[in-house]
């Protein structure tokens, strides 16, 4: 986890964008340094086997898509009323939300 000089950054991210799951912590939230958008980068503790929602604070979300690493689109993620539906590929999940 992260250390405990870092939580105020984290807190902040989490404050920014937020998701349906306790299990699933928001980890960063930053500009894409590749296209457009806002990057967030999420860590569940435990795999979610159903779909969680991401919801930008106080903007809606026009498209999002699942990202690699490198913040390449993998693939389109369903919008709904302006939050993100997503099934988390593993522990760690990159997202790019566009408003």
């Amino acid at each position: 986890m992260a250390r405990a000089g870092r939580a105020p950054l984290h807190n902040l991210a989490a404050s920014v964008v937020t998701t349906d799951r306790p299990d699933v912590i928001v980890m960063a939230v930053k500009p894409a340094s590749r296209g457009e958008g806002l990057i967030v980068r999420l860590l569940a503790l435990n795999t979610p086997r159903v779909p969680l929602a991401i919801t930008f604070n106080g903007h809606a979300v026009k498209a999002a898509f699942l990202c690699d690493a490198r913040e390449r689109d993998l693939a389109a993620l369903e919008v709904r009323a302006g939050d993100v539906r997503l099934a988390m590929p593993g522990a760690i999940a990159t997202v790019r939300l566009l408003t």
